[in-house]
């Protein structure tokens, strides 16, 4: 069995849902964890610290290590003040599940460089922040770090300034796992799909049902994605730079790929036009975990002659 003991372990926006999941089942195989949670609504507004104390109070109660921590991860202080709880309740950090997020759908013509601003502030910047202020620790641990990036990655047209900080979360991550390659810290992301307030927010603003099915519900649990965390954050795993997504019972991992293409150095739009086909192939397929892989990608068998038209 995975266990996880004597690990201390953040989880920011452990207070609800997919959080809650994490925080739970890390502290249920062994790990003494951080509640990371400001109590926000959905759109950010809003402040209480009983969501975070919650689950504190609920862990402990089934015998758990848990302590609550109603941080603002947006300021210093807030990641601060994490790093604190972790030194406090263990004296070291291990792991650090940046899960923290806020939602908004606002369409394209209306959407202000201010929302965008917001989105960035707990998305891209609030993870950036309490991963360097924890990273030192992280390194003396040799700990692991999970980010949370999301399918809105591939095009929420609704919801773009929460999609672009997403993206910009997955390309932090991607540089991010490179440095810790190199200092022994581990970093994944997870894409995530659960039925949460954010969730059931996102439905109905594509005029879905309110709420889901009490079977939709049980097949959505926020507790078939922290499997994956828990597997993420233990010593069995080696996995570094990856995207797994995990929900509904599904875990699949996610790539960036390319196929061979073309290689014409006196290239022209029209022999473009005239090889898509070939472009557009991904047989053989490469994988791209990082800037050394691109790199090795473009240096693989290239088609050329006799089955490129060339003028």
């Amino acid at each position: 069995m995975i266990r996880l003991d004597g690990k201390v372990i953040v989880v920011t926006g452990a207070g609800r849902g997919i959080g809650r999941a994490h925080a739970e089942l890390l502290a249920a195989r062994g790990a003494a964890v951080v509640i990371g949670d400001l109590g926000v609504d959905i759109d950010g507004s809003g402040v209480s610290s009983d969501p975070a104390q919650e689950v504190a109070e609920a862990i402990t109660a089934a015998g758990g290590c848990a302590v609550a921590c109603a941080a603002d991860i947006r300021e210093a202080d807030g990641a601060q003040a994490l790093l604190q709880a972790a030194l406090d309740l263990g004296g070291r950090v291990d792991g650090l599940v940046n899960n923290a997020g806020i939602l908004s759908h606002v369409a394209f013509a209306e959407m202000s460089l201010a929302e965008i601003q917001r989105q960035f502030d707990v998305h891209v910047f609030g993870t950036v922040r309490v991963t360097q202020t924890l990273w030192p620790e992280l390194v003396r641990s040799g700990g692991s770090v999970v980010n949370t990036t999301s399918s809105g990655i591939f095009g929420a047209p609704v919801s773009m300034a929460y999609s672009i900080a997403k993206g910009a979360v997955f390309a932090f991550s991607r540089a991010l796992a490179t440095v810790g390659d190199a200092e022994g810290v581990r970093v994944n992301l997870l894409m995530p799909g659960a039925e949460t307030r954010m969730q059931a927010f996102a439905r109905e603003q594509f005029g879905g049902a309110a709420e889901p099915s009490e079977e939709a519900r049980r097949r959505s649990s926020p507790a078939l994605v922290a499997p994956v965390v828990t597997y993420l954050m233990s010593d069995e795993c080696s996995l570094n730079g990856e995207m797994i997504y995990a929900g509904h019972g599904h875990v699949r991992r996610f790539v960036l790929a390319s196929g061979d293409g073309i290689h014409i150095e006196d290239l022209t739009p029209e022999l473009i036009a005239e090889n898509w086909e070939q472009i557009s192939r991904l047989e053989p397929l490469h994988i791209v975990n990082d800037l050394p892989s691109f790199r090795a990608s473009l240096g693989a068998p290239m088609t050329e002659s006799g089955r490129v038209a060339t003028r």
